[in-house]
């Protein structure tokens, strides 16, 4: 049976995960670019105007204009928005999908385990292998980044 954790630290997921990471996690397109603001239809309640939803991404805050949804704010609003739940279920369901919390522990695991003790090669190898696994997850994040940039990008590009 699996347990659920009851608590996520707030702040460490709102530092670690952006409004693009999310754009990206739920495929959302078509938002036009203009310096550090995505703007174009509402994801949350599925919009008409191209205009009505606004993304400022040094902020990493959200807003939709739209006077029937008004949905504005953080990452975990965002979220709770998009999946119709708690805070603090978003919370939850952001650090499943991009792994914040095993992160953070990971990295404190992995300095405590950088020299060798009695454990021996067996928890520097383990060590080592949850370490790999992170970067590639974060090489993998940054590549479906890259090309939901790069699709957003040709659609802004005149057809030849």
């Amino acid at each position: 049976m699996e347990t659920k954790k009851a608590w996520v630290d707030f702040n460490l997921i709102k530092a670690a995960v952006t409004m693009e990471m999310l754009i990206v996690q739920y495929g959302i397109t078509g938002l036009a670019r203009n310096g550090d603001e995505l703007r174009g239809v509402c994801p949350v309640h599925q919009g008409k105007s191209k205009r009505e939803f606004s993304v400022n991404l040094t902020k990493n805050t959200f807003c939709c204009f739209a006077p029937t949804c008004k949905a504005r704010g953080n990452v975990l609003d965002f979220v709770a928005k998009m999946e119709k739940c708690s805070v603090k279920d978003a919370a939850l369901k952001i650090d499943e999908w991009f792994k914040v919390t095993e992160q953070e522990a990971g990295e404190s695991e992995s300095l405590a385990q950088e020299s060798p003790t009695a454990g021996g090669i067996d928890s520097t190898a383990a060590a080592l292998v949850a370490e790999i696994e992170t970067h590639v997850s974060r090489t993998l994040y940054h590549a479906a980044l890259a090309e939901a940039k790069f699709s957003a990008l040709k659609q802004l590009l005149p057809v030849r």
